[in-house]
């Protein structure tokens, strides 16, 4: 993860403190998903991973799958990356889910990629750290 942060950081790396009670919490309910990826050819590598919340949508009454986070590690982006993110839709269409949110951070952008996996771009996000 520390690897992933590096690449995304908008504090300062000590800031990452997750909040694993709250983690704990949602998967109890089960609201959280977690997919790896793993390359079966080096040990069972994680060279990947994946964590989406499945919530019903607050004004759609729809099943919405929000992506908390992704990463993948360099060696494995482009096919594999598209090939794990296609994966993941897939079982979440077979659970039910209606629509799936994806954020894309301006270091680390893959929108291409989610725009050649039938996404369409909806809206920007702004963030002011206090």
């Amino acid at each position: 993860m520390k690897k992933h942060y590096a690449e995304t950081m908008v504090m300062d790396e000590k800031a990452l403190n997750p909040s694993r009670s709250l983690y704990c919490d949602l998967e109890s309910r089960g609201v959280t998903r977690c997919y790896t990826m793993r390359d079966d050819h080096r040990g069972f590598l994680l060279a990947g991973y994946c964590s989406i919340f499945v919530v019903p949508h607050m004004h759609y009454m729809k099943s919405w799958a929000l992506q908390d986070l992704i990463y993948v590690e360099p060696d494995y982006r482009g096919f594999f990356a598209r090939s794990f993110i296609r994966w993941i839709d897939d079982l979440l269409k077979k659970e039910g889910v209606d629509c799936i949110s994806r954020g894309v951070h301006v270091k680390k952008d893959y929108s291409r990629t989610l725009v050649g996996l039938g996404y369409n771009k909806l809206e920007t996000i702004f963030l002011k750290v206090l």
